[in-house]
């Protein structure tokens, strides 16, 4: 099966899943190395940590659009999410939601929690309808 999605990653111990047809690749790596024509165009999905403008997640979206690929996010999302005006009338209502899911807990967190999720799923069976709340109101495209 020949790759068809790419993963980008700040480092390989971030990705802890094994996905047939999925590359998975180190931001450095993908912006260092050459771009074959037999692989053009992919999907790039960019998990890298930080998007600000000259980072290395911004660099790597940049370079996927640059090479015709689709980057998820793009360099147009990356600039909209920077402008906090755009989304902060939202943030109440998902802060909020957020508060009455951890309410519900059976044992509430006495230190800080982390949450990690993606395509609207949660890794945390408790946290199904926050994620999904998150993905509407930033309207992140999730593959299909």
């Amino acid at each position: 099966m020949s790759v068809r999605h790419t993963v980008i990653v700040d480092r390989l111990k971030d990705w802890k899943w094994q996905i047939e047809g999925l590359e998975l690749i180190p931001a450095n790596d993908y912006l260092t190395r050459q771009a074959t024509p037999q692989q053009r165009p992919m999907r790039i999905i960019n998990l890298c940590r930080h998007y600000t403008y000259l980072s290395g997640g911004y660099y790597c979206s940049l370079l996927a659009e640059a090479r015709n690929d689709t980057p998820m996010p793009t360099v147009a999302d990356i600039v909209d999410l920077s402008r906090q005006s755009l989304y902060a009338f939202a943030l109440p209502d998902l802060k909020r939601q957020l508060q009455q899911t951890i309410k519900r807990l059976a044992v509430p967190p006495k230190a800080p929690l982390s949450c990690s999720f993606s395509s609207a799923t949660a890794m945390t069976p408790v946290f199904t309808a926050w994620p999904r709340s998150c993905l509407i109101c930033f309207a992140i495209h999730c593959l299909s």
